[in-house]
């Protein structure tokens, strides 16, 4: 009896194929059990006037800069907020708190009343990260004397690791320490000496320090079992101790970086693009190459989203397939949920990112 359903369900299942077949061809087989496609769809554009400004997408809203005055919409067009300054703004660091340098050295926390000074004479601001504290990558002008000053959450400086010659280039969060990774060089006109250390956020001793000679440290990224970096020259894995593990090369112009789900994304190349997708263990897994430019990474449910200045497009069975041609420049893209922000001299769109 079980064998005449089994001979019964197949027949009808055969006889469905030939059905489909007739009806639309193979195409709507594969429509029904191959649905795994990405398209964009319209949603909407912001109408207002985003000319001689500086904009920074955020999620859920973007900041329109201008000359002292900082303001919040989002993305329909709406005012969430406006802040004007005495002094000309200088740079934003976003993080949980947004902080807005001014140019008479003032930092304002957005949204509080906690302002605290930068001595401009002495230091050049270059950049502000957050994690459990505010590590805030100073220099002084002529580069001589380059340090990291730590902050707590209530902006009250309680420690500073001394670079000297070096210039600090990036700071991270270790993921198997309590401890930071710091990325560094130095030039002295005819050597590049770049450094990646690691340091206790207690009593930021230095556990460890590794040089690379020649080179320059572009991209950092901490996993859980070492350190990942790319230079202008090579990939390297250092293990916990800053011990080189492996080396991978053989790429040009390196425009992005990301380790997702043990393996290591690497986008790179001059005329075109490359896409390197690296084990943990520092194989090559696959390499996808296209004839147009994108310079940014993304993953949405799965699937890896290029960003160009024309182009988004998608991987899948490791071919490049086109999602928008956009014909504006692209300045910035966001993804915000299962929204994509477009931000291009025409406005800012936002597009819906559908799999089927």
């Amino acid at each position: 009896m079980i064998k005449k359903i089994l001979v019964l369900l197949l027949f009808m299942a055969i006889v469905l194929l030939f059905v489909v077949y007739y009806a639309g061809g193979l195409e709507v087989i594969d429509k029904y059990l191959n649905r795994d496609t990405v398209f964009l769809s319209d949603t909407e554009e912001v109408n207002i006037d985003l000319k001689s400004s500086k904009i920074f997408l955020e999620k859920g809203f973007f900041y329109k800069l201008t000359e002292n005055n900082l303001t919040a919409y989002d993305y329909k067009g709406s005012l969430l907020s406006n802040k004007e300054f005495d002094t000309f703004i200088e740079k934003i660091f976003i993080n949980s708190d947004t902080v807005i340098m001014t140019e008479d050295g003032s930092l304002h926390i957005l949204n509080s009343d906690s302002n605290f000074e930068i001595d401009l004479i002495q230091k050049n601001l270059l950049n502000i990260l957050e994690d459990t504290a505010i590590y805030a990558l100073t220099s002084d002008l002529d580069y001589t004397n380059n340090y990291i000053e730590i902050f707590d959450q209530n902006y009250v400086a309680n420690g500073v690791i001394n670079k000297n010659t070096k210039r600090v280039v990036n700071v991270r969060k270790s993921l198997n320490s309590n401890a930071i990774i710091v990325s560094a060089f130095d030039y002295d006109g005819n050597v590049i000496i770049s450094t990646i250390s690691e340091y206790l956020t207690k009593d930021y001793y230095q556990l460890w320090e590794t040089e690379f000679v020649n080179e320059l440290v572009i991209f950092l990224e901490p996993g859980k079992d070492g350190t990942y970096l790319a230079t202008n020259r090579n990939i390297y894995k250092l293990n916990t101790q800053g011990v080189v593990l492996w080396q991978y090369g053989g790429y040009d112009n390196l425009k992005d970086m990301r380790f997702v789900n043990g393996e290591l994304y690497v986008l790179e190349g001059d005329s075109g693009t490359n896409l390197h997708i690296i084990s943990k263990d520092g194989k090559l897994m696959s390499k996808v190459t296209s004839e147009h430019q994108y310079n940014k990474l993304d993953f949405y449910e799965g699937f890896l989203i290029l960003t160009g200045n024309q182009y988004i497009s998608y991987i899948k069975d490791d071919k490049v397939n086109l999602l928008h041609n956009s014909q504006s420049t692209i300045n910035a893209t966001l993804h915000d949920g299962n929204v994509i922000r477009i931000f291009t001299a025409d406005g800012i769109k936002s597009m819906n990112i559908n799999i089927k």
